[in-house]
């Protein structure tokens, strides 16, 4: 999170001159929105997630995307 936070969003926002402190702020925001969102969402989610079925479900749609991406790599790679 530090090295996202201090490299990433501190390089991209270098780009910004004069108006880096208001990229920082709204990055800020957003990573709080994020973390917020992301603890209150999983206390919410946390019924849901406890059953077997969510997480074969969880599963085969990670595994869909993962043999999407593959396929587009090869298809890329062969062009």
């Amino acid at each position: 999170m530090y090295l996202d936070t201090v490299l990433l969003v501190g390089s991209i926002g270098g780009r910004y001159g004069d108006q880096r402190w208001i990229f920082a702020i709204g990055a800020s925001l957003a990573s709080l929105i994020w973390f917020v969102s992301l603890g209150y969402g999983s206390k919410a989610a946390a019924r849901v997630m406890a059953r077997p079925i969510t997480w074969r479900m969880l599963d085969i749609f990670i595994a869909i995307v993962m043999a999407t991406i593959a396929i587009s790599l090869i298809k890329t790679a062969l062009n």
